[in-house]
């Protein structure tokens, strides 16, 4: 069991940061004051500054939208 989807809503200057589709996940447990959320942080900026420049995951939005296109075309052909 694991999870696969992390919702934040009104934490910080998070006000609706939703992260879905984990594959894996890792958790840091540890005294307050210890440093756990420098590096949730770090990674939450990764993926700010991919949505800023239109990427999802790495890809940008275009790759996003053949890749989606692709997998209708083949869901198409497996109806025949």
């Amino acid at each position: 069991m694991g999870l696969k989807k992390i919702h934040i809503r009104n934490f910080k200057s998070l006000v609706d940061f939703k992260l879905g589709n984990l594959k894996s996940f890792c958790a840091f447990v540890g005294p307050n004051a210890s440093g756990k959320s420098n590096i949730f942080v770090d990674e939450l900026n990764k993926e700010y500054d991919d949505w800023k420049q239109g990427k999802v995951n790495g890809y940008s939005i275009e790759e996003v939208k053949e890749f989606m296109k692709e997998q209708k075309a083949k869901r198409r052909g497996s109806d025949l």
